[in-house]
């Protein structure tokens, strides 16, 4: 193995410029008895991996400098330069945007030789999930949908592998291999809030995943009680946290806080699919909307289009932003281009739900109906 492996260092330092050297009669079972660590926390250590203490790193890191040991730097390099598979990682299979996350980066990546591998979060702590994925997969890149990593960002830095994330981050200048694209949650759900205040609604329930926090649902759930402060209408009993963005949790969600006969003039729901299960449930108390109740949701979806009535909705420029995140990560994989953190603006986009109540219109004249005709016919 030893000429074999001296050949591939030979090979790679000449191709890129490298410069290997090694203490070819020290392993990292040596390196893990110098230390006084076992063999996998001297891994970790040495490739900068969560979960050992910066005291422990600097000791293992330390002490392979001063011995000149390289774990098997040739194969590692060789594995880096053969190895094309961006991971994307996914918090929900059911996530609004997963199909149109997977379309723009397939189309993207494939084109220039990477495949697309797909891992999901499933409930278990974000930052081991990524690590996992990465491993799993020995990925060139991550690209993150869904799940909180704010205070976490070192732990995902140190994967030392291109990262996207798509939400609002506080400073990411400080680490070299994450971007962020992302939406301001908070602003577009305060605009909303205002827009709806704005067309008469005062007491507005809020329908959210998360009451507070740095999640999607915490940052929107904040910039509407900012709205409602502001006009003196905050009331807790307006802030219905509901298990998921799906269609039943809304309708379960309305049912609990009518029974609690509160009056509502508007409703404002974190997803479109959480707004269909309200109107559901306010239809079933006998509320109309848009006469009652405003309505409004999240996300842009196209079935709020074919809702009765269509539903008002913040519309996203996600493809814009998952296109511009591929064509950045394929920037930072070919030519080692910088991280970026880039926001992207929101439209709210009225339809029905909003507007004043309008008589709905008949399908078809009381002559075209087929018993009628059958009637004519037998005069």
């Amino acid at each position: 193995m030893r000429p074999v492996r001296d050949a591939q260092a030979s090979r790679i330092k000449e191709e890129r410029g490298v410069q290997m050297e090694w203490n070819k009669n020290y392993s990292i079972r040596d390196l893990a008895k110098e230390c006084g660590v076992s063999v996998s926390t001297a891994s970790k250590a040495l490739n900068n991996y969560p979960g050992v203490s910066e005291e422990t790193r600097r000791k293992v890191q330390e002490a392979a400098s001063r011995q000149k040991y390289t774990p098997n730097a040739a194969a590692k390099l060789l594995k880096q330069s053969e190895n094309k598979t961006v991971v994307l990682l996914i918090n929900d299979a059911l996530h609004p945007y997963f199909n149109l996350l997977v379309k723009e980066y397939s189309e993207a990546m494939t084109g220039e030789g990477y495949d697309i591998a797909i891992r999901f979060i499933n409930g278990e702590d974000a930052v081991y999930a990524a690590l996992k994925a990465v491993r799993g997969t020995r990925a060139c890149a991550l690209v993150i949908l869904g799940g909180s990593f704010l205070g976490r960002e070192e732990e995902l830095d140190r994967l030392g592998i291109p990262v996207i994330l798509f939400g609002k981050y506080q400073d990411l200048s400080a680490y070299h291999n994450i971007s962020s694209f992302y939406v301001d949650e908070m602003m577009e759900c305060y605009r909303l809030t205002r827009f709806l205040q704005e067309r008469g609604a005062r007491e507005i329930a809020f329908f959210t995943t998360e009451k507070e926090g740095l999640t999607v649902g915490g940052l929107r759930t904040a910039g509407y009680l900012r709205a409602m402060r502001e006009i003196g209408a905050e009331d807790p009993e307006l802030v219905v946290t509901v298990e998921n963005s799906y269609y039943r949790s809304g309708y379960l969600g309305m049912q609990r806080l009518l029974k609690k006969q509160i009056h509502l003039s508007g409703v404002l729901c974190v997803s479109d699919r959480l707004c269909v299960g309200c109107c559901r449930a306010l239809y079933d108390w006998g509320l109309q909307v848009p006469r009652d109740v405003l309505v409004a949701g999240f996300d842009g979806s196209e079935f709020t289009d074919f809702h009765v009535p269509t539903l008002t909705t913040v519309a996203m420029s996600t493809r814009d932003l998952y296109r511009d995140s591929a064509r950045h990560l394929l920037d930072r994989l070919q030519h080692q281009g910088e991280t970026r953190c880039r926001g992207y603006s929101c439209a709210i986009v009225e339809k029905e739900s909003t507007q004043p109540a309008r008589r709905m219109r008949t399908l078809y004249n009381t002559a075209d109906r087929p018993e009628h005709q059958e009637e004519e016919s037998h005069k």
